[in-house]
């Protein structure tokens, strides 16, 4: 494996992600492992089968999948000075991780990877990056259909030379939906999230304390009120017309209403 080479896709996918519609911005591990799985699919339908940075990549239960890959992500993100979130993951009952790429530091990132990288490699990014996002189930799909994928079986070396004249391969079946027990289950695990967030809302909400002595909202109150009210001068007019503005120069043209809401 091509550790250089490795590390320069995971920065030009986080550059490319920071280049998103905010809201869409963020990228997790899973993500990343994937987008560069895919930039050495699309080279490796240029060069015969032969792959950008060489990893040896493994049919796993979450796609294509090799560790030495996966350790590179965390490092790389953090010396570009992404910024971290982490969160509940109800789906993977544990704790999730997103990085974003500050903007300001993206465009360069961008530049700097496509300075190196084949073309072929940053329109696939770039594509996948656009349609998939962080959207890990539909990009789950998308790879899972990948012409490596469909050739191996669980736990077999993923092999990216192209499929003999004739040889078809078969699609991937579509993961069943939940049955009526599974959605249950996950529903009352996201009751208990919920429950669990509100007590520590709770247990960190500053707590009120009454003032005293208690306030008094007598005779003297309401004439200080008043006094503080005729400080501030005459009361404001409420008016209704049309707001006309002119090259340089703007002027209302309108009448006094009162009784306008």
């Amino acid at each position: 494996m091509d550790t250089a080479r490795v590390d320069l896709l995971i920065r030009y996918a986080i550059g490319v992600a920071a280049l998103k519609d905010p809201g869409e911005q963020e990228l997790g591990e899973i993500h990343i492992l994937k987008y560069v799985y895919l930039a050495d699919l699309a080279y490796a339908e240029n060069h015969g089968g032969e792959t950008f940075t060489g990893t040896p990549w493994q049919f796993y239960k979450f796609g294509p999948w090799h560790q030495p890959v996966q350790a590179r992500i965390r490092p790389v993100v953090e010396a570009a000075g992404a910024v971290e979130r982490t969160f509940t993951s109800i789906k993977f009952d544990g704790e999730g991780t997103r990085w974003r790429l500050r903007e300001e530091d993206a465009g360069r990132v961008v530049a700097e990877a496509e300075g190196l990288l084949p073309w072929a490699i940053q329109r696939a990014v770039k594509n996948a990056v656009k349609e998939f996002g962080d959207d890990t189930s539909s990009l789950l799909h998308h790879v899972y259909a990948t012409r490596p994928m469909l050739r191996a079986a669980p736990n077999e070396l993923l092999r990216f030379e192209p499929a003999p004249d004739g040889q078809r391969v078969q699609p991937v079946e579509p993961i069943a939906p939940l049955t009526a027990r599974e959605q249950k289950k996950q529903m009352q695990r996201l009751e208990e999230l919920r429950s669990a967030f509100r007590a520590r809302v709770a247990a960190i909400r500053p707590k009120l304390i009454a003032p005293n002595p208690a306030p008094v909202y007598d005779d003297i109150f309401e004439a200080g009120v008043r006094a503080l009210d005729a400080d501030m001068g005459e009361p404001l007019v409420r008016e209704a017309g049309e707001l006309v503005f002119d090259p340089g120069v703007w002027k209302a043209r309108g009448r006094s209403d009162p009784s306008i809401p």
